[in-house]
């Protein structure tokens, strides 16, 4: 027990035992551009961890002014780095911040997020007592940063299929053992939606892992900030289509049957979203092709079907208008 208890407790660059030269048992990356004001929050609220054996890598992925000399004077923190690059993007950007990084287990955070004091403590425990899991997620509490509403908090409940728990992780709450993020490839830099859910996917399906169910990743946003303000550009929207069914058709072989119906099903309600999005752009067909897949995916679901008939309906109204 002594062994275990000395690897739970905290480490900081203060503490006898700390020595930059050694590998940290954690490595938490961040990609970042610009947002100097989130990235700082970002970085204290890990700096504040109860398990402080751990490396901030930060990820600079093109900012205007590098983030190092912005923000290299107002920590002396030795547990804190910096690597710069191109923008390539938030999948290339992580996966450039793993490879630099020297930790066993590797956790992710977006540049305006922030998580709770213990929250890597708690997943390295579940680490060390099962060292043969490959990912730890953890419940997430989403919180907008204007003030308005109340936080909505998402938790796995007991009887959870494993797809849900995977489809629900997100990229700052979930901690991977580098090993298996490195042989599972790391995220696809081809797709810019969905990309967090096909790793999860790749390797959640083929090696164990858990879930925490206390909220202890916060994840931010500003309406402006949110993947649904993007999308008003009818390019992204297209986008979004073909990166929600690639996701679909690269993790379909991975799945046994009764997994590929929570995977229709998850990808039916995408469907539908981009239908609704299309249609409010005014491009018709695409709203009915992706509303017909939908209802393909879910042919139990009423809803579709209206969806379904009133862009038909709306369709069938705007070529009546059109002149000879």
């Amino acid at each position: 027990m002594k062994n275990l208890d000395a690897l739970n407790s905290p480490l900081s660059p203060g503490d006898e035992r700390w020595d930059p030269r050694t590998p940290p048992r954690t490595s938490v990356v961040i990609p970042a551009k610009d947002r100097v004001r989130e990235l700082e929050r970002a970085i204290d609220t890990v700096l504040a961890q109860t398990d402080g054996d751990f490396e901030v890598v930060v990820v600079d992925d093109g900012s205007e002014s590098p983030l190092e000399l912005v923000l290299g004077s107002s920590y002396r923190d030795p547990r804190l780095r910096f690597v710069r690059q191109a923008n390539t993007g938030p999948a290339g950007a992580r996966n450039a911040g793993v490879l630099a990084a020297r930790g066993k287990y590797v956790a992710f955070l977006d540049s305006d997020d922030t998580w709770e004091p213990t929250k890597l403590e708690r997943q390295v425990e579940r680490f060390l007592a099962r060292p043969e899991l490959a990912l730890v997620g953890t419940g997430v509490r989403f919180r907008r940063d204007d003030g308005a509403g109340h936080d909505e908090v998402r938790s796995v409940v007991p009887g959870t299929p494993r797809i849900w728990e995977l489809l629900h992780m997100t990229t700052p709450s979930v901690m991977f053992q580098r090993s298996a993020f490195i042989g599972a490839g790391g995220f696809s830099r081809d797709l810019f939606f969905m990309e967090d859910k096909e790793l999860f996917l790749r390797i959640g399906l083929r090696r164990p892992f858990e879930t925490i169910p206390e909220p202890l990743t916060i994840v931010h946003f500003h309406p402006q900030q949110t993947t649904r303000c993007v999308l008003k550009h009818l390019g992204w929207i297209e986008k979004f289509e073909h990166d929600t069914r690639t996701f679909a058709r690269r993790v379909a072989p991975l799945m046994r049957p009764l997994e590929w119906r929570h995977l229709a099903r998850k990808v039916s309600i995408l469907e539908g979203d981009i239908a609704v999005m299309f249609a409010e752009h005014g491009a018709r067909g695409k709203a009915v092709r992706a509303q017909s897949i939908s209802t393909l995916l879910s042919p139990l679901d009423l809803e579709g079907w209206r969806r379904l008939a009133r862009i038909l309906r709306t369709t069938s109204k705007a070529k009546t208008h059109v002149e000879p």
